[in-house]
């Protein structure tokens, strides 16, 4: 506190307003001689500057739209958060105006807007400008003296309006901000995917730290044409993110199936750095859901809300999609040669294989430069080429080597095919004839380890001990067993004796293949086993392994959760499968299942409580 005499001013003629012991006189605050805490002022070029420039169109909607919108909203109770996510797709309009309505004040001064350049408009990763734009309830300014702190302070961002002209994310966004922040300036940014983590942090910081009275609101789609479960995966991953505060270290990042990780993480960067740790939902759906569509190539989906100040309250997890047998040579190597890129397997998984912390397979075969054999009778030599392996590693991050095509060309191959795995930078775990090296790693504070064992050169003892090690070394572990008779769409009793002594041995969690065709999904105690995913990018020619299981897990302390994601294998080119026809292959499988887990597969979704 500071003693201030009385103070007596006389700028031309002004009419001081009293409030209580003080007055203004023009943006001075006059004090009596009496304690008083000091206020901080925005300058008078930052409360009364003048625009005079362009102003943006909003678009041909007029305001009986959004009015309708907001007329559907009922009431709501009003909080006073500094960050938000809404979604551009007018489909959700009454569900961006309840958020608006929510969050919205006649106080606010600063709105900044975050989109994504989903079409990469211009030459930074990052753009804004000094630019109005016209919305059916009036114009909105831009924050001319905001927008040059921001640039000046982040070298990446740059004055560029070509992109702001077309981007939905803003100009669709523009009328809500309007209307629930009517004395709000703007700051539009966008934003593309060439923005790395570091960078969206740095821009969120600077945003923290340049405009801290800002409200930040997020232009969001998320989980994109994709099936049913697909998408309730993905976006469980993302609700869950969310909970969590993001993550800021590199261990628990995740490639989220959005429609902008570089939006999303530029906002949990100020979110971070202004303590805005509370997430709360307000709304999670998709256009298959409320069955606006049925295709579910033209199916989107939305996760709106806010946040308020305070720690995190959401719980850690980890994100494993697990895939089948991955084979690159024979008929997909013929298929990747005739479409002229090593690319040709996975253009159908761009999408499906985002959003987890790793994505797992089984490698059924060696990496080399040796000549194919295209054999399709034993014995079998498989060789896959460096660059379609490389490929292979932009969507799978770790794969087994314990598998009965590891040693297709013997030892030497063996050898070589890990050499180059390290080289490219895919983690692998397990080998021909042994259950070591196991995978591990830590996501959040999860520790994981991941063993591959190949039953047909069994070394049981050794499979226990490192269960057991892994166990004691207070990993969750997950076998990766390569069992059973081909072509068998029930597991063995050889394969559930096996699962049985995993379990006993410390297994929390086993996901089987080696049968080319999915199988049975059990559970031990409290330990999921699905005992054969089936194929996943393959060639073989008989019609029952075309169908295929690929399987997204969450893990927390609480709780193991399965999603069962079909695909279609055939030519060596996996697809989604649409939710009609995985309906068929899940009456299959939950027909090879205990009776107490049938209705939970028939759903996509299994939960099972760790520790029971």
């Amino acid at each position: 506190m500071k003693k201030l005499p009385i103070i007596l001013i006389s700028i031309g003629v002004v009419l001081p307003f009293l409030l209580g012991g003080a007055f203004y006189v023009g943006a001075m605050l006059i004090v009596k001689n009496q304690s008083v805490t000091p206020i901080r002022f925005e300058t008078l070029a930052e409360t009364q500057e003048v625009y005079t420039g362009e102003y943006i169109s909003s678009g041909y909607l007029e305001q009986d739209f959004f009015d309708t919108a907001y007329s559907k909203v009922g009431s709501v109770v009003k909080v006073n958060p500094r960050s938000a996510i809404v979604t551009n797709d007018f489909v959700a309009t009454d569900k961006i105006a309840e958020v608006f309505e929510t969050i919205g004040s006649d106080r606010v001064e600063t709105v900044v807007l975050i989109s994504a350049n989903n079409f990469a408009v211009g030459v930074s990763p990052a753009q804004t400008s000094a630019v109005g734009f016209k919305t059916p309830y009036g114009n909105i300014d831009p924050a001319q003296a905001a927008i040059t702190k921001l640039v000046n302070s982040v070298s990446l961002l740059k004055d560029e309006r070509d992109a702001l002209r077309t981007n939905n994310g803003i100009l669709n966004t523009t009328p809500f901000i309007k209307k629930s922040f009517p004395n709000a300036k703007i700051v539009p940014l966008i934003v593309d995917e060439r923005l790395t983590k570091a960078e969206a942090d740095e821009l969120g910081l600077a945003i923290a730290e340049q405009l801290p009275n800002a409200v930040v609101i997020a232009s969001l789609d998320m989980s994109r044409d994709q099936p049913s479960a697909t998408t309730d995966y993905h976006n469980e991953i993302t609700a869950r993110y969310l909970e969590a505060g993001g993550c800021a270290e590199v261990s628990c990042e995740i490639d989220l199936e959005i429609d902008s990780n570089a939006t999303l993480n530029t906002l949990l960067s100020f979110n971070r750095a202004k303590g805005l740790g509370v997430w709360y939902e307000t709304y999670h759906g998709s256009l298959l859901h409320i069955e606006v569509s049925t295709n579910s190539h033209e199916n989107s989906s939305y996760i709106l809300g806010y946040f308020e100040d305070g720690p995190v309250t959401g719980n850690t997890f980890i994100s494993l999609h697990f895939v089948g047998d991955i084979m690159l040579d024979r008929g997909v190597r013929v298929a990747m040669d005739k479409a002229g890129t090593v690319a040709y397997p996975w253009q159908k998984m761009s999408r499906f294989l985002m959003g987890s912390h790793l994505v797992v397979g089984n490698l059924e075969g060696t990496v080399n430069e040796q000549l194919s054999s295209y054999t399709y009778n034993p014995p079998f030599r498989f060789v896959f080429s460096p660059e379609s392996v490389f490929e292979m590693g932009k969507y799978v991050d770790v794969v087994s080597l314990a598998n009965n095509h590891a040693s297709d060309v013997g030892s030497a191959g063996q050898l070589e095919t890990k050499d180059r795995l390290d080289g490219m930078g895919i983690d692998w775990f397990g080998s021909y004839a042994s259950p070591a090296p196991a995978f591990t790693t830590k996501i959040y504070d999860h520790a994981v380890a991941i063993i591959g064992y190949h039953q047909f050169q069994p070394e049981e003892a050794e499979l226990i001990a490192e269960i057991q090690t892994q166990k004691t070394a207070g990993r969750f572990v997950i076998l990766v067993p390569h069992w059973g008779p081909e072509y068998q769409t029930e597991p063995s009793v050889s394969e559930k004796v096996l699962a049985q002594k995993m379990v006993d041995a410390g297994a929390d969690l086993i996901v089987g293949g080696h049968p080319h065709v999915p199988q049975g999904v059990s559970a031990i105690t409290s330990v999921p086993v699905i005992y054969s995913l089936g194929n996943f990018v393959f060639d073989q020619r008989i019609p029952e392994t075309y169908e295929a299981l690929t399987t997204g897990v969450i893990i927390d302390d609480e709780n193991i959760t399965i999603y069962l994601l079909p695909v279609y294998t055939k030519g060596g080119q996996p697809t989604p499968m649409g939710d009609a026809e995985s309906k068929q292959l899940l009456q299959k499988i939950a027909g090879a299942s205990p009776e107490y887990l049938r209705d939970q597969i028939l759903n996509q979704k299994i939960v099972i409580k760790r520790y029971e």
